[in-house]
């Protein structure tokens, strides 16, 4: 019971006494300047009779000056400050007692002189005041104390020392409604300080949900940002294959209609609208959604690239997420696929030159070299026999000086043209330089194989041809030679059709030669 009677009087610190307090005050004043005024002219009425009017006039004119003089005063809070300052608080306490003054005169100069009805008038005018400005104040605790101080103190002292029936047990009244109304202020000082604390405890969890909101709305515009900034679309979907978010790219990658691609549209819908406006993949429908439920079951990051129906290259990111979502971002790369492409036919381009001859497109000496050498190798491995045909044209010089370089190059392609009519298919026909060609077989009776295709190329060779309008006869002289079956190599079959070709220009009359080993090869030589 005492500590409940005890907190009725409890009274906050003033550190909790904030400017918002005092601007709440200050707030009511221009009411309670009215209720005040108002209150000043019923006491002036009621008293105009029972006092000397100057002495009434005065204390209206004080009144007046005090209540108008307050409420004209600049006002000096500062809204939004958590603590008043000590002298703030001096400086309201100070101005409560100088407004409450003019309240406390009458009574303590005139009570008990009066008629009865004004002294009952003053005594309810000076008690409302006391109470109505105490109740005002209470958020400014010290001022409101200081308020009805003023007011009741003079009065209640008055009352005990007045001699008279009655007023003894008014002075206590007087007392007993004085720590009432500090209880009243009390109450209302703690119920103001806590609703400011709490407003403030709102406002500051209001400013950080805005601060948030503001960073989140900021972040979420750096995300869209950055998002439609990108270079490649992106797309993002959920375990669903529904979609989450996807970027301006990735719509305009795809010709996509933005009023049909929402956030929660599904991956077939998405994949229909592609078909639809022809930027597929080449596969179809079911083949495309089969590919996309391989990579959703392998779980792991995939590339892949692809081409659309409109021709264009896309390069495809799948990055699997949690909970089955996955990101996949598309990059056009249908120029960078196009030099690729072009990069790499320059170079198979480049390697045909290095190995084939410009004029004819025959193997040239390298090609032919390295595929002799091949053929050896199968040859020692038990793959078959080599045979190596080696032919000259003849009368291509007198072409070249009466027709003129270009017919001899025309002669020479229509030559390789036959040529290669006349051999097989895994048969190797080479132009080694200037009218000189070789052949190489490789087969299980090279001597069978390598005689036909003498025989076939002399019948080709000595057959008119059409060059440029004229009408060219040539003929050709050929050397074979074939691999033993011993130890096969490659320059020595070389040596010995160079050989056989050279027998078979002695014999002349368009004819061919097959090396014979008992040959006479340095007789051969010494007759050249």
């Amino acid at each position: 019971m005492r500590a409940t009677v005890a907190a009725a009087w409890q009274l906050p610190a003033t550190e909790q006494i904030g400017a918002d307090q005092l601007s709440a005050v200050i707030r009511a004043t221009p009411a309670a300047v009215g209720c005040g005024l108002v209150n000043a002219g019923i006491v002036g009425l009621s008293l105009w009779s029972a006092i000397a009017p100057a002495v009434l006039v005065a204390w209206l004119g004080l009144t007046v000056c005090v209540t108008v003089g307050i409420y004209l005063r600049p006002s000096q809070a500062r809204t939004g400050a958590t603590s008043l300052s000590r002298r703030a608080l001096r400086r309201a306490t100070l101005w409560a007692a100088v407004a409450a003054s003019p309240w406390a005169i009458l009574p303590a100069l005139y009570l008990a002189a009066l008629p009865h009805t004004s002294e009952l008038v003053l005594i309810t005018v000076t008690a409302g005041m006391a109470a109505g400005g105490g109740v005002l104040l209470a958020p400014v605790y010290p001022a409101a104390l200081a308020y009805v101080a003023t007011i009741l103190v003079p009065f209640a002292c008055k009352c005990l020392l007045l001699v008279g029936a009655g007023y003894g047990l008014l002075g206590l009244l007087a007392v007993s409604f004085g720590a009432f109304l500090c209880a009243v202020i009390a109450t209302a000082a703690r119920l103001s300080v806590e609703r400011t604390q709490a407003l403030r405890a709102l406002s500051k969890s209001a400013q950080a949900l805005q601060e948030r909101d503001d960073t989140i709305t900021t972040q979420n515009l750096r995300f869209e940002t950055a998002l439609n900034n990108m270079s490649q679309g992106l797309c993002f979907f959920d375990g669903d294959e529904r979609l989450i978010v996807c970027n301006k790219r990735y719509i305009e990658m795809y010709k996509l209609d933005p009023d049909r691609v929402r956030a929660g549209t599904s991956l077939k819908e998405i994949v229909a609208m592609r078909y639809e406006v022809g930027t597929g993949p080449t596969i179809s429908a079911p083949e495309y959604h089969a590919w996309r439920n391989r990579v959703a079951d392998a779980n792991e990051l995939s590339e892949t690239v692809y081409k659309l129906q409109d021709g264009r290259t896309f390069a495809i990111q799948y990055r699997p997420m949690a909970n089955g979502a996955w990101v996949a971002t598309s990059d056009d790369i249908t120029e960078r696929q196009r030099l690729t492409d072009q990069l790499a036919e320059n170079h198979q381009l480049l390697a045909h030159m290095a190995t084939h001859d410009p004029l004819t497109d025959l193997p040239n000496r390298v090609l032919f070299r390295a595929r002799l050498d091949a053929a050896v190798q199968a040859a020692r491995a038990g793959n078959g026999r080599v045979a190596m045909v080696m032919l000259d044209l003849n009368k291509f010089k007198d072409v070249n000086d009466t027709l003129g370089h270009p017919a001899g190059d025309s002669l020479l392609k229509a030559v390789a043209e036959r040529l290669t009519a006349c051999v097989r298919g895994d048969d190797t026909v080479a132009r080694l330089g200037g009218d000189e060609f070789a052949i190489l077989v490789l087969a299980a009776h090279p001597v069978v194989e390598a005689r036909a295709i003498a025989v076939r190329v002399q019948s080709a060779l000595t057959t008119q041809f059409q060059i440029m309008g004229h009408s060219v006869c040539i003929g050709t002289s050929i050397g074979i030679a074939v691999s033993c079956d011993q130890s096969p190599d490659s320059d020595l079959l070389i040596h010995q059709a160079d050989v056989a070709l050279y027998r078979a220009k002695l014999k002349g009359s368009e004819s061919y030669h097959l090396f014979d080993r008992g040959m006479d090869e340095t007789a051969v030589r010494r007759a050249s």
